[in-house]
């Protein structure tokens, strides 16, 4: 998977990061397995080493973003009929599903049938948004579509691109922090 997602990188264009740059400082520094690089960047944060401010700050960031990224491409082109049968035919509602995987192709085909909603879905109460899930899918290593908050937050918070990627189109989550709108009485 590392190599795969260092390859993707090297031809991703992004607002923020610099995704070939990254990529290839990562792949030099770590290697190209996935453990290798998320284990290096997590032992050279703790170490207090001199690249720390670097990593922690600039490649650590990116490449969870190049994850995100990564992972919501690959969900829009494929279908992932396997999870849509499993959805539909294996899950029933009261079950819980454990799951080492970070995406959200199972979410995503759990929610298009109608056993799962992510108010409540991931085994943590998310208010405001639609609850009462029939399923409960535990994501032992975290999902892709989870935002660490600042300051101690309770939960992930989710973007609006994650929303909809799950099937929830149009829905905000109240906690994912938005640019306010300028006053229109606001002198510039």
């Amino acid at each position: 998977m590392g190599r795969q997602l260092l390859d993707w990188m090297n031809g991703k264009e992004n607002l923020y990061f610099d995704f070939p740059a990254f990529s290839a400082f990562l792949e030099s520094r770590f290697g190209d397995d996935i453990e290798a690089i998320m284990n290096g960047m997590e032992r050279a944060i703790r170490g207090r080493t001199a690249e720390r401010g670097l990593i922690a700050n600039c490649y650590k960031p990116a490449f969870i973003q190049a994850m995100r990224e990564w992972f919501a491409e690959i969900h829009q082109s494929n279908p992932a009929a396997a999870y849509l049968e499993f959805a539909e035919r294996i899950v029933q509602p009261g079950d819980t599903v454990i799951t080492f995987n970070n995406d959200v192709s199972l979410d995503a085909k759990l929610c298009e049938v109608g056993k799962w909603k992510i108010g409540d879905g991931y085994g943590f109460d998310v208010e405001g948004l639609p609850s009462h899930s029939p399923v409960k899918v535990l994501k032992v290593h975290g999902s892709i579509n989870w935002l660490a908050l600042l300051f101690g937050g309770s939960r992930p918070a989710f973007t609006d691109d994650t929303l909809t990627a799950l099937g929830y189109e149009g829905l905000v989550d109240p906690l994912f922090p938005r640019p306010m709108a300028p006053d229109r009485n606001t002198i510039m």
